[in-house]
């Protein structure tokens, strides 16, 4: 294109463009017009030539030979000659952001840059409270319609979807009572965690605890298989299986339920002991019924056991673990004590040999002393010879006695 200087200057004065001048002119219209290139109208130092409001033509150098310092260069690699210019190998490698203020762009490396320049649902402050936390101001929602998340003044509550078949799951870690977590579904089941303790609190009639699956050990409750759950305590030493409390085991025409022990599993019981009172405000209670492996013993009512065998050796006194025994004597002994038994405890005695004789105390001064029927009738021992004695939690009476 060949351009006068008039019509150059007039052409400049209509579009108003900028026109940097390097040698090599290009002059930018406004608009969809094409570029116009003008080849040497000046020569030496870049120039600007630029059109004011009146429409004159300025033309000035452009000194510092490189680009304005109020604009910002991005370039892959430093470049010296641009005196704003930025270079992106520099930066860390992660996510872009851009500054509007200082018109840079940093990269983002860590969840809480990331979180920083995130904002809320409301266009508030950033995410980020805090050095790492990233903080959700209102609700968090899920994929799924209807599941969110929301907290106020420590309670978590977890919205269901509410289409009927769920309920809301409130979790309050700022509970009324010191020290305690509230989990609460609706009108479903409430749990309060105190210290020490779990406390389950249900509504009527749906309250139900139930634990346990498959016997199969697959962590799944199939239909029609066998199932057992296991109630357990720490065991003394930690390496060990815990303490059976309760296991239960429902088969398809029974239901079983094991106190203590019948689980391999779990280390049994040596002892189990049953406590009852007399008003429902009585700490730990009188002991009903104690079982042990050789005695089953009814508090004030007598005990039944397995047999425990005897022996008297040089001694007037034995001591009992069962409500059954069997008695012999080394040698020709005088019995004149029995300890070890329990009030109301009924003691069966049954003699192998004919060494045993048991001492009529008709007094019953000494503890533990045997009053016999009768007036001095001591019991001379017999094979298969049987006593009954009664004891009252100080001395033992006879019941009955009988030679066989």
């Amino acid at each position: 294109m060949v351009m006068s200087k008039s019509l150059l200057i007039k052409y400049l004065q209509r579009t108003g463009v900028v026109l940097l001048v390097i040698g090599v002119f290009l002059i930018t219209p406004v608009g969809s017009q094409a570029p116009v290139v003008l080849f040497g109208l000046f020569s030496g130092s870049p120039k600007a030539m630029t059109t004011d409001a009146s429409g004159n033509l300025n033309v000035t150098v452009v000194s510092g030979g490189g680009a304005p310092t109020s604009a910002t260069y991005i370039t892959q690699t430093a470049d010296a000659t641009l005196s704003a210019e930025q270079a992106l190998d520099a930066l860390a490698t992660g996510i872009l952001r851009v500054d509007t203020v200082a018109g840079v762009v940093t990269s983002l490396t860590t969840s809480a840059d990331i979180f920083a320049n995130i904002s809320d649902e409301t266009g508030g402050t950033g995410l980020l409270v805090g050095s790492i936390s990233p903080v959700i101001t209102t609700n968090l929602d899920l994929e799924t319609t209807g599941v969110r998340f929301s907290a106020a003044d420590g309670v978590l509550t977890i919205l269901g979807l509410g289409n009927g078949n769920d309920e809301n799951l409130t979790i309050d870690f700022d509970n009324a009572a010191a020290n305690t977590v509230a989990i609460a579904s609706g009108t479903g089941v409430r749990i309060i965690q105190l210290p020490g303790m779990i406390d389950i609190i249900g509504f009527y009639p749906a309250l139900e605890l139930k634990i346990g699956g498959d016997v199969t050990g697959t962590g799944a409750r199939t239909n029609a298989t066998d199932k057992i759950s296991l109630f357990g305590s720490a065991h003394y030493t930690n390496a060990e299986e815990p303490m059976a409390l309760i296991f239960g085991y429902s088969q398809a025409a029974t239901n079983q339920v094991y106190f203590g022990g019948g689980a391999g599993q779990m280390n049994a019981a040596t002892s189990i002991f049953f406590y009852t009172a007399a008003t429902n405000t009585t700490l730990t209670g009188t002991l009903t019924l104690t079982i042990t492996p050789t005695l089953v013993q009814n508090a004030g009512r007598g005990a039944f056991s397995t047999k425990q065998a005897i022996t008297v050796d040089a001694a007037t006194t034995f001591a009992v673990t069962s409500s059954y025994i069997t008695l012999a004597c080394t040698g020709a002994e005088t019995i004149n004590t029995i300890t070890g038994g329990s009030s109301g405890m009924v003691l069966y005695i049954e003699q192998t040999d004919t060494n045993c004789t048991i001492a009529d105390d008709d007094a019953a001064t000494a503890a533990n002393a045997i009053d016999l029927t009768g007036t001095a009738t001591n019991d001379v021992g017999a094979v298969k010879k049987s006593l009954v004695l009664f004891y009252n939690g100080t001395d033992w009476y006879e019941i009955s006695e009988s030679d066989n």
